[in-house]
Formats: structure tokens, C-alpha cells, sequence
């Protein structure tokens, strides 16, 4: 290939990255157009909700009788205007975020494992060693519902570690800036989130599970993220319902494994590589839950849950540090695809029966039991943290 057709080659897949980017720049700006019609529409609805009706000054029981119909009618739509403008905000948020992360990372600043794409793809096409389709799973997090497959090629497969570590440490730092401060908001906190879907035939089923928390602990940042790492490596930090065991399957190097372990609370497999990566005022531990992996294939009866998170120890003092986790989970998946709702009920255990007397019920008991689970979780792994800095700190 001569010096004029590579340069050619480089000019036109720039000149792709562009396009693509402007069109994403467009769809976020369209988004926030629509958000702000929903807006006006939702204050409209409020303020027509407020005004008294000529027929409530005739007669108080009339006046009642109106004011209850017009009242729950309002509410109703009012409810379902901000449904709709929290999706669509979620949406545009996740989608400048997509965009933003679409950019190759640059971690100069980085002492942990490096990957540079913009090389390796001048020998070897990415998509040969991880497939991304990003799957509909639900249109408030389409951009980042991505359905991970390892191929069983060795050089495949390591690129493909890499390269997955790499994309998940550059959406935590996207999130979460290394310049950003907390400032005073550093209190302890824990939000659980369920997202529903209506990709089922039968009606609204679950599409993901999210978890958000926040932490102060009295220990060294380093020390603590350190600590963490090493008893994740040897298979020894604590269990839960919900917090899944780490047997190695694969030493990829020091700062990478790749783990299997079953979920004690629903009997679900992951398959999970954990990454950690070193920063001049924190540590990052970064989490892929794969959902395919042609190694280790889907059993029959295997449920198998998959997305992505990080856990961030952020120096505040020499000996504070500020821990924010973050998680999604992903719809279940067996070797025939998504895991219907049934399935997804036993795992927290709903009973089959109670999705034909009330379908929205019965996602809802399951939300309530996901989330009990993870708050006991998340008091248990908060007292294993304090134990580990209090340890570190002897």
C-alpha cells in the first residue's frame, strides 16, 4: 500500500468519525428540544390543573364531584408527562455520554493496563475480538445496554480483555471527572433503580437494575481500593445475595482477572473482568459482567446476568477517602436469549401466578426484593470496607 492510499484510508475514516459524531451531536440536540416541549407541556397541565372550573362555584357537592374527576385525571397525565421527561432526560444524558466516551481515551496519567485502539486497529479490526450490538434492551439506556461477547482466540481474546477494560474505565471517568470535586456533598447515600421495558409479547417486563452509592471512610484511598483489590483477587471479600464470589479463571495480568461466580440470592451466573487502574488521586476498579463468551459457553437452565460498573476511592484527606460504586445489571440472559419474566420473578421469589393477576405488581414485588437485597448488601460490604482500612491502617 502506497504512502497516497494510506493517507486516503486515515482521510476517510476521519471523515466517518465526523459524520457519525455530528449525527449524535444532532440526536442529543433533538432530544433536548423534545425535553423542553415536554416541559411546557407538563407546567400547562399543572397550571390548568390549579384553575377552579365555573361549574365547582355552583355547588360544593357538584364542585366535589368535578374537582375528584378533573383531579385524577390530572394526575394521571401529570404522572405520565414526567415518566415520559425523566426517560427522555435520562436518554439525553446517556447519549452525550455515549458520544463523548466514542472518543479514543487518553490515561497518560495512568499506571494500569493500556490498550491503544488507534494503533491496534492498523492491524487488527476490534470487532474481531469483542462484538458490541447494541441490543434495544430498553431506549432510556440504549446507548450503553451493549451485549458483550470474548471471542475463543487467544490474541483475540486478550485484546479483547483490554479493550473492554479500557471502555469501561473511560465511561467512570466520563461520569466521573478526576477534576470534579465533591465539594460538601459527601454524605453516605444508595439508589436503587429498576428500568422496565416493553420488548415482551406479553406486556412491560424488567430491562435492568441500577445501583448508585456513595461512602466517606476514614482510611487511606490507597490502602483501601489496595486492600479491596487483593481480596478480590484471592476469592476473599464477603458475599451476598447479591454480591457475586470471584473464582479466577483467567490471570490476564496484575491489574486484570477474569472471574466466574454464582449469585447466592438468585442463582444467576457472571462472568466478570475486573480491571484496576491507578490515577495521581485515586483508584478505579472497573467491572464487566460479560454476557457471551464462546470459551465458556451458555449452559442449558444457565441464567446468566451481564452490564457493567466501577467502584472510585477519591482522595479527600491522606486519611479520607470518598467510594462511589456504580452498577448495572442487565436483564438475565440463557442460551435462548433474554430471560422472560417468569424466570426473572423465581429468581427473587414471585410466584408464576401473580404475573396473570397483575403484571405491573408483580415487577414491582420484584423491584422491592431487589432492592432490600442490595441495601443489605451494601451495609455488609460497608462494613467489610471499614474493616479493611481499619485493618491497613494498624
Amino acid at each position: 500500500m502506497t504512502q497516497q492510499q494510506i493517507d486516503e484510508t486515515r482521510w476517510a475514516e476521519a471523515m466517518r468519525l465526523r459524520k457519525y459524531r455530528k449525527a449524535k451531536k444532532t440526536e442529543v440536540h433533538q432530544l433536548k428540544t423534545e425535553l423542553l416541549q415536554l416541559e411546557a407541556d407538563l407546567n400547562r397541565l399543572n397550571s390548568k390543573a390549579r384553575q377552579p372550573t365555573a361549574e365547582q362555584t355552583r355547588s360544593l357537592d357538584v364542585s366535589q364531584q368535578l374537582l375528584g374527576g378533573e383531579t385524577l385525571k390530572a394526575m394521571k397525565e401529570n404522572q405520565a408527562l414526567r415518566d415520559q421527561v425523566e426517560r427522555q432526560r435520562s436518554l439525553a444524558r446517556l447519549l452525550m455520554l455515549w458520544v463523548a466516551s466514542d472518543r479514543t481515551p487518553t490515561v497518560d496519567t495512568v499506571t494500569a493496563p493500556s490498550i491503544n485502539l488507534s494503533v491496534s486497529t492498523a492491524h487488527i479490526n476490534v470487532d474481531d475480538f469483542v462484538r458490541a450490538t447494541h441490543a434495544p434492551l430498553y431506549h432510556q439506556m440504549r446507548p450503553l445496554g451493549t451485549q458483550l461477547t470474548l471471542l475463543a482466540n487467544p490474541v483475540a481474546r486478550r485484546e479483547g480483555f483490554l479493550w473492554i477494560c479500557q471502555r469501561v474505565y473511560h465511561t467512570a471517568t466520563r461520569a466521573f471527572p478526576p477534576q470534579e470535586r465533591p465539594g460538601c456533598n459527601i454524605d453516605g447515600a444508595m439508589r436503587f433503580q429498576m428500568h422496565t421495558c416493553d420488548d415482551d409479547d406479553d406486556g412491560v417486563s424488567i430491562a435492568a437494575m441500577d445501583l448508585q452509592i456513595q461512602a466517606m471512610f476514614h482510611a487511606n484511598y490507597k490502602e483501601l481500593a489496595n486492600g479491596l483489590w487483593r481480596r478480590l483477587v484471592q476469592d476473599t471479600f464477603m458475599k451476598s445475595r447479591v454480591i457475586v464470589s470471584s473464582e479466577v479463571v483467567e490471570p490476564v495480568n496484575p491489574n486484570i482477572l477474569y472471574t466466574h461466580g454464582v449469585y447466592s440470592g438468585t442463582g444467576s451466573t457472571a462472568r466478570r473482568i475486573l480491571s484496576i487502574f491507578v490515577e495521581p488521586t485515586r483508584i478505579i476498579i472497573t467491572i464487566c459482567l460479560v454476557a457471551e463468551d464462546e470459551q465458556y459457553p451458555l449452559a442449558d437452565g444457565e441464567l446468566r446476568t451481564h452490564g457493567f460498573g466501577w467502584i472510585i476511592f477519591e482522595q479527600m484527606t491522606d486519611c479520607t477517602t470518598l467510594v462511589r460504586y456504580s452498577l448495572l445489571h442487565l436483564a438475565p440472559i440463557s442460551n435462548h436469549g433474554k430471560a422472560p419474566l417468569e424466570r426473572v420473578g423465581r429468581m427473587f421469589g414471585q410466584p408464576v401466578d401473580s404475573i396473570v393477576e397483575n403484571r405491573n405488581a408483580h415487577i414491582e414485588r420484584i423491584g422491592q426484593v431487589a432492592e432490600k437485597w442490595f441495601l443489605e448488601a451494601y451495609q455488609e460490604a460497608t462494613r467489610a470496607l471499614h474493616l479493611i482500612g481499619s485493618t491497613n491502617s494498624m
